[in-house]
């Protein structure tokens, strides 16, 4: 089934980079503690970005925040719930992994996008919908 050359676009797409298809870093990292109201507030301004990296006290990456499970969340849980109780563990991919990497571990995550770290810093996102439009773009 299929378009003819669909499998093709598919495979060119699995072997790519994915510092070729990430978008940019639009929230910083946020701590914590902070309460997912004031995540939400900062997200406002976010275009594509729509996780975000929780950190410790001393800055350290602690774990990843779905926007969209804390924006399913009720007013009144929003004003207790913190960025902890909604994190999942931290993971990430590196620029030079391939797509095919990067779809697996957004799989493993169950997050719609994974940053991509470079040297310790975060250079960028990966998210499904991001895979989506590079296919499209062929």
């Amino acid at each position: 089934g299929g378009a003819p050359g669909q499998g093709a676009g598919l495979a060119a797409l699995a072997a790519r980079r994915v510092a070729e298809v990430a978008i940019p870093v639009e929230l910083p990292p946020f701590h914590e503690g902070v309460l997912v109201g004031e995540l939400l507030r900062a997200a406002r301004d976010a275009d594509l970005q729509r996780v975000v990296i929780a950190t410790g006290p001393a800055g350290e990456r602690r774990g990843l925040v779905d926007l969209a499970v804390v924006e399913a969340l009720g007013e009144a849980e929003r004003g207790w719930t913190r960025a902890v109780d909604a994190m999942v563990p931290f993971a990430s991919v590196g620029p030079a992994a391939l797509v095919s990497d990067a779809a697996e571990a957004l799989a493993r995550s169950g997050l719609p996008q994974l940053p991509i770290v470079a040297e310790g810093r975060v250079i960028g996102w990966i998210g499904e919908r991001e895979l989506v439009a590079a296919l499209r773009r062929g």
